[in-house]
Formats: C-alpha cells, structure tokens, sequence
C-alpha cells in the first residue's frame, strides 16, 4: 500500500512536470501608448505568463526586475505591480513595479491575476494596451479590465483606456487551455465531460476504461502519452454523435510507470493520468 501511495504520488508530480515544461512556459508581451500628442510620445513593451521555476516574487535570473519609484506624472510609465493579498516587499512582491511578471505554474486549474499600473505622461489619453492574436494556446479563459471596461483578450487584441482617472489593468488568466474546467455546457458551450479512467493504477495485463459525454457531434481524438510527453498509442480517431461513451484501451506491452492521456471534441480538451504498475 504504501508503494502504490508513493506510485500515486509521485505520479501527480511527473503529470504537473510535464505540463509545466511542454504547455506552461510562456511569456506574452504587451504593447503600451499614450496618444502621443505631446512631446513624450510613448510606446513600453511588457510581458507576462507563467514559468515552472517563478515565484511570486522578483526572478532576476527570469527576466524580472524592479524599477524605480515611478517618475513624475509628465513622464510615461507603465508596470506591473503588486496585487490586494500579495506582499509588497521583495522578495514576496513585486517592489516597485517589473516589466516582465511570471508567475509559477501549479496546476491545469490555477487563476492568476496581473496589475498593470500606467500614467499617460503629456502624451496623455486614451492609453492603449495591446497583445497578440491566438493566446487561446495559453489559457481556458483571459480577460483584461480597466475602469468600466472588460475585453476578452482571447477574441480581441486591444483595450483603450480613454479616462484619465483610470491608471490601472487588471488581467485574469484562468484555467490551461486543455484545462477541461468544469462548467455548464449550456451555459458556456464546453463540448464535452471527462470522468477519468478505471482502474487507476492499473497493471499492463488490465483493460481500463475511459468514460466521457459529448454535448454535441464531434471528430473525437484520444491519444495515450508517456511520462515525457511523448505520444505511446492513438487511441480513438474518429466523428462521434452519441453522448455518454466508454472506451476501452488495452495496455498489454506498456512498462509499468506514468502515463497521461489526452481527450479532445471539436476545440475543447482534457487531460487526466493514469498509473500503470506490475
């Protein structure tokens, strides 16, 4: 029992390694402006996203670092800064401010919030935030707000700041986009439910099965992959209209160890692990 404990737990450890290194290293940067009308005419480049060996802190050998206090208010300036809950000082905080602000990866589920602090300088209103287009790769939901206004930064690439009492951003990245978080399907057209496998752990003489309901018809794939994340056997390839299904999957010739396998129906995707011992 208490090897299987171990097993289990060190399991969990291998998945989250896994999608920390192949999914959940990134940084995406961002593009701030002033109007640019006066003589301070303004462009700041900033970054943020998620790295397995960040902290909530100040990762100087990641890029971050802190800058000054912030200048006098005809100068541009923009940062990110401290969050409500998060200590101010280094190393737990941001300090005065960091161009660059990674967070640590800790799950598919994890939600993250990043402050952007900004002053217009004489170039002076709107300010305008901007980022790239298909950062749907990065995360299950991301949205980015100001003042009265929410932008969903996975179907826009732009939010302008026009009041000039707005000095701040606000961006919530939540969920991996393979996260499969839970949500009413009606509600938010998420394709399909994952129940998991069974047996889990299993032995490589077992047939397991995988359980999951579709919401709708979709070419459904299912694919099996090592600790490493490297592909071991295309499971399922094929249009599905039926709700509920449960796929059987043998698992003869496979070495004891951690697996994981990956459902995907239409654009939504999920991820669960499996264990296999002698």
């Amino acid at each position: 029992m208490r090897f299987i404990s171990y097993l289990l737990a060190t399991s969990f450890l291998l998945a989250s390694g896994v999608a920390a290194s192949a999914q959940q290293s990134f940084k995406i940067p961002l593009v701030v402006r002033n109007s640019g009308a006066g003589t301070d005419k303004g462009e700041l480049n900033l970054q943020f996203g998620l790295d397995p060996q960040a902290t909530y802190g100040i990762d100087a050998g990641l890029g971050e670092e802190e800058y000054p206090p912030f200048p006098p208010t005809a100068i541009f300036e923009a940062r990110f800064v401290n969050i409500a809950g998060h200590p101010v000082g280094t190393p737990a905080g941001l300090g005065e401010g960091v161009r660059v602000d990674l967070r640590p990866y800790s799950g598919t589920a994890q939600k993250d919030t990043f402050k952007i602090k900004f002053q217009s300088g004489d170039g002076g209103y709107p300010i305008t935030i901007s980022w790239p287009a298909d950062l749907a790769a990065h995360s299950h939901s991301m949205t980015i707000k100001s003042g009265s206004g929410t932008v969903d930064m996975l179907k826009n690439t732009s939010i302008t700041i026009t009041d000039p009492d707005v000095t701040a951003a606000t961006i919530v990245r939540d969920g991996d986009a393979a996260a499969g978080v839970e949500e009413d399907a009606a509600a938010t057209g998420q394709l399909f439910h994952l129940s998991g496998s069974s047996p889990n752990p299993a032995h490589a003489t077992d047939d397991i099965h995988i359980d999951y309901s579709i919401a709708r018809p979709a070419h459904v794939t299912l694919a099996l992959y090592d600790a490493l994340g490297q592909l071991v056997r295309t499971v399922l390839d094929e249009h599905q209209s039926n709700p509920c299904h449960s796929i059987r999957v043998k698992l003869g010739g496979l070495a004891p160890g951690v697996y994981f396998y990956r459902l995907s129906a239409g654009v939504s995707t999920a991820s669960g692990t499996l264990l296999i011992v002698d």
